[in-house]
């Protein structure tokens, strides 16, 4: 075994990692680069094949090791995150506005996920909520500021920021519901 072989494995292990860490805290450099963020990703993907291919060319059988040990990272990483082995969806809702959107998603075993997408930024809020009634009830931080009052109305097709027991509609103050399958179908 010659050294440039030693080597490309070598090269192909460091941006192998660099391509994983970059590709695990991808949200948080998006947060800091914005698209600038895949230029370092693709650096490493880059880096990482072409020193695969040079030491699989090489005839060395470790680097088949190193590339299905990151490729089975990555799928573990991704059906991880997937909704895989998370608890039903039992309500999907939207608000839309002109440069961003919040999606609400209620689970079974009462969580609740509050994505937020927005140009330049999309941020995800978790956490435990309970139902009394009509009344959606959140537990837990769901949003950055107090945009989202903790106690939403759920209505037959909208969920509805007022929680005075009268329904509203004006802008920006309803979530449209996707898809309810709550027990009591309100």
């Amino acid at each position: 075994m010659t050294d440039q072989t030693h080597k490309n494995r070598k090269w192909a292990i460091v941006f192998g990692a660099g391509f994983l860490l970059f590709y695990l805290f991808l949200d948080f450099f998006w947060d800091k680069m914005w698209v600038l963020s895949f230029f370092p990703l693709l650096f490493f993907v880059i880096g990482f094949l072409v020193f695969v291919i040079k030491a699989f060319m090489k005839k060395e059988r470790h680097v088949v090791l190193i590339f299905t040990t990151f490729i089975v990272i990555i799928a573990g990483i991704e059906i991880a995150k997937s909704e895989t082995f998370k608890s039903p969806i039992i309500l999907n809702a939207a608000l839309k506005d002109d440069l961003s959107v919040i999606y609400l998603r209620l689970r079974e075993n009462r969580t609740f996920e509050v994505d937020v997408a927005s140009m330049f930024n999309n941020e995800v809020f978790t956490g435990k909520y309970k139902l009394q009634g009509d009344k959606l009830i959140f537990l837990d931080k769901h949003y950055s500021n107090d945009f989202i009052p903790d106690t939403l109305t759920i209505g037959k097709d909208k969920i509805y920021f007022d929680n005075t027991g009268k329904s509203f509609s004006n802008f920006a103050a309803y979530f449209t519901i996707t898809e309810n399958k709550l027990k009591n179908g309100l």
